[in-house]
């Protein structure tokens, strides 16, 4: 039951990030709308700058607007950049802090378009039986989500001739936010590489680009 931790894991980043009240950018060079106006419209996606972070035996390149890193060793960067969003954050960081060691990235975009959510990704990491196909994998995972999520897409992918899981799932937060999550399951050796990217409902199809993009970008490190 290790990959159902995971995806827990995983989801219960995306509500720790889901959960602060204020989002809106206080440094101008992340957005140059006010938080009332600001939409997803508004920014040309297509056109983004680009970054790369280095996880924990990963790098993942994001738009330039991200803030996060390998927990482990940029916490207290991710923690200054919520804490420059959010105040009150305080709480929300404490389960992550307390499983540091099965999270190789985390990342939020700074930039806010939907009120009581952030866009982010983060990427773990689990042990896997190598006995175990991906489809077995995926489709047991599929079981497990559906628990908590609506499940839209399931399906394995080929990039750089290795096969990927791929699962579009929508969930709801507590406070009532529809988001959406794009998983992305990759097996390497005994390891499963599980990254997920969430975004409000709303926003999903204007991000998914971006989030494939992305994702073509992960370079796993032997």
């Amino acid at each position: 039951m290790k990959h159902l931790f995971s995806f827990l894991f995983g989801i219960l980043i995306l509500m720790t990030l889901s959960s602060c009240q204020d989002f809106s950018p206080r440094n101008p060079q992340v957005s140059s709308n006010n938080p009332t106006s600001a939409s997803l419209e508004a920014f040309d996606l297509s056109a983004e700058n680009w970054q790369t972070m280095k996880g924990e035996g990963i790098t993942l390149s994001v738009p330039e607007t991200y803030r996060g890193g390998n927990p482990v060793r940029d916490l207290t960067n991710i923690e200054t950049a919520l804490t420059d969003l959010d105040q009150n954050y305080e709480t929300r960081l404490q389960p992550i802090k307390q499983n540091l060691e099965q999270t190789a990235l985390l990342a939020f975009d700074a930039r806010s378009f939907t009120a009581d959510a952030l866009t982010n990704v983060n990427v773990v990491q689990q042990s896997l039986n190598q006995q175990t196909s991906l489809e077995n994998y995926l489709a047991t995972t599929v079981k497990q989500l559906q628990a908590t999520h609506q499940i839209e897409e399931e399906t394995i992918i080929t990039h750089n001739q290795s096969s990927l899981g791929r699962i579009v799932a929508n969930v709801t937060t507590q406070e009532g936010v529809s988001l959406k999550q794009l998983f992305y399951l990759q097996p390497q050796g005994e390891t499963v590489w599980i990254t997920t990217y969430t975004t409000p409902s709303s926003e999903f199809q204007g991000r998914l680009p971006n989030f494939e993009q992305s994702i073509a970008s992960l370079d796993i490190q032997s």
